[in-house]
């Protein structure tokens, strides 16, 4: 395999993948190498299956590859953060060639958007942090990276709608990029983001102790779409993630696709309190 310089662990921060002089437009394929500890003993069989869901294929034993894209780059972050979670270490780097990839693989370049099979495994109770204050966090700017999609489409509408009505938000490859702004779905430390098998939305409901049915059903069609897990099996979840898609192709500026993503998921919060799934007055502890 010939590789770029490799990114760092989950625990630090993650350096962008450089290429040589001809640029990154060469490296076809992201390579995820991991390690695990021997304990929890279904920690390798977790991370197989979350491979098997977004579509990497297995060249060695621990080395998955999936085609070079953002979607794919996402995938991979959230699966370094997963195996940091359960106690391994996880290298993610970029290659312009890959040996013992199968002939239909590299035919078809693996489609990571394609809906996997399957249900994610239970994962195990852990404690979870007390409540937090919504006034500790009025009057701030959140920070995202750019070209959100639907994790950060309903993130960033729970939190104008529930944490601060003025929330204002921008966009950077990373938190230093906006000092003093609230970082949420990045892949660097603090911050809100995905936390085991949840996606930041998910976290986000957690963590501001927001009690509400409509919410839950959100977070579970916004779980299906953003990890591929199909845990919930929501059947509206096709049709956000088609939404999704086309706002995305839509619009160019960020900061307007974002705008229009929030506008969606309000809509999708009225239409389920509409067809009897009980809102009522949001619990914010």
């Amino acid at each position: 395999m010939c590789y770029t310089r490799p990114m760092k662990a989950a625990a630090q921060r993650p350096r962008r993948l450089v290429g040589p002089s001809r640029g990154v437009r060469g490296h076809r394929w992201l390579v995820f190498i991991h390690q695990l500890p021997a304990q929890p003993s279904n920690a390798r069989v977790k991370i197989w299956r979350r491979m098997q869901q977004i579509g990497a294929v297995a060249v060695k034993n621990a080395v998955y590859v999936l085609p070079n894209n953002e979607q794919s780059r996402e995938d991979f972050e959230w699966l370094r953060a997963e195996v940091a979670a359960l106690g391994g270490e996880a290298t993610i780097f970029a290659a312009t060639s890959v040996k013992g990839l199968p002939p239909k693989f590299e035919e078809r370049q693996v489609k990571s958007s394609g809906r996997p099979r399957g249900r994610a495994p239970h994962q195990t109770e852990v404690v979870r942090p007390a409540a937090l204050d919504p006034k500790e966090y009025r009057g701030r700017a959140w920070v995202t990276r750019p070209r959100p999609g639907v994790d950060r489409f309903a993130s960033a509408w729970l939190i104008r709608r529930f944490v601060d009505a003025e929330a204002r938000f921008v966009f950077g490859s990373s938190p230093e990029r906006a000092p003093g702004a609230v970082p949420f779905d990045m892949y660097q430390a603090g911050g809100f983001k995905h936390e085991g098998d949840r996606c930041t939305f998910e976290v986000l409901c957690e963590r501001f102790a927001i009690a509400d049915e409509a919410l839950c059903r959100i977070g579970q069609i916004v779980h299906d779409i953003d990890l591929k897990d199909d845990r919930f099996k929501d059947p509206h979840a096709s049709t956000i993630s088609a939404l999704v898609d086309g706002l995305r192709a839509s619009f160019a500026d960020d900061a307007t696709l974002l705008e229009q993503g929030m506008r969606m998921f309000e809509a999708l919060y009225q239409s389920l309190a509409a067809k009897g799934v009980k809102r009522g007055k949001p619990k914010i502890c």
